[in-house]
């Protein structure tokens, strides 16, 4: 296996932030060789969502995105969340 990145991720928890981070990946050539999840719901309430930690570790070889340009690249997506 080749070099590696990994986005580190937290948000409100909400549906289709799984499925964005996969897409982006996806959509850039990579593979995701590893995938961790949770949410925290100990500061959820009935007008607060619970707060969603995600890690993906991808693959970077042939990745469309340099890895100091991940970030920016990514920005599109964290700000929908």
């Amino acid at each position: 296996m080749g070099p590696t990145a990994v986005l580190l991720l937290s948000c409100p928890d909400q549906p289709g932030v799984v499925a964005s981070v996969a897409d982006f990946v996806w959509r850039n050539g990579g593979n995701i060789i590893h995938a961790e999840q949770h949410t925290d719901l100990s500061q959820a309430g009935a007008d607060q969502p619970g707060l969603f930690f995600q890690r993906v570790e991808f693959e970077l070889s042939g990745f469309a995105v340099q890895r100091q340009d991940l970030a920016e690249a990514f920005q599109p997506i964290a700000d929908q969340f």
